[in-house]
């Protein structure tokens, strides 16, 4: 068949050839749609979208620069306020002794700084260990627990050990003896 019959019959059979035509685009088209272009598209649209809301974010954030900064100053001038001077033992030792005598627990042994720790940044704070020995009724180290958690100090109880008293005199049967080793963060 040469070229000039083969337009003839193109000519005579239009609809056929427009079927033809349309069936290849939907074929290309279903072709393209599988192979993922339109969900990488949809991913791409997704993260473009993120993006936008998270600049949006940082901008209204922006706005209000200033009293953020203030915030932070405020706060870590607190934060510096609150960490103890590990080398001045009797400040700290008083600060633990009024504690005892707020909670009602009798002192068995001087609170004693066991060992400070420094980390490689200067920047970061120091960690100050203390040793307490106290006695009392379960409400009072109770009470005394709530007090140095509670304090002006950030810390954290590393040994916590509670054992019944054994009292020499007097025959208080619910008296307790608490153990501590607490770590503090300090200057």
């Amino acid at each position: 068949m040469n070229s000039k019959q083969l337009l003839a019959k193109l000519k005579a059979y239009p609809l056929a050839v427009g079927l033809f035509l349309a069936a290849a685009v939907l074929g290309g088209w279903t072709y393209w749609r599988s192979t993922g272009a339109l969900a990488d598209m949809q991913a791409q649209l997704d993260e473009v979208t993120q993006q936008n809301e998270l600049i949006s974010k940082n901008s209204a954030a922006g706005e209000l620069l200033n009293e953020q900064l203030a915030e932070l100053t405020s706060d870590a001038d607190k934060f510096s306020a609150s960490l103890i001077n590990p080398v001045e033992d009797i400040p700290n030792q008083q600060y633990f002794y009024d504690l005892e005598h707020t909670a009602g627990v009798e002192q068995i042994a001087d609170p004693i700084h066991t060992l400070t720790t420094r980390g490689k940044d200067p920047s970061e704070p120091a960690v100050a260990t203390y040793t307490l020995a106290v006695a009392g009724h379960w409400d009072n180290l109770v009470s005394f627990l709530y007090s140095l958690q509670t304090g002006p100090h950030p810390l954290r109880i590393t040994l916590f050990q509670l054992t019944k008293s054994q009292q020499i005199r007097g025959t208080d049967a619910e008296r307790l003896e608490l153990n501590l080793a607490v770590e503090m963060l300090g200057k």
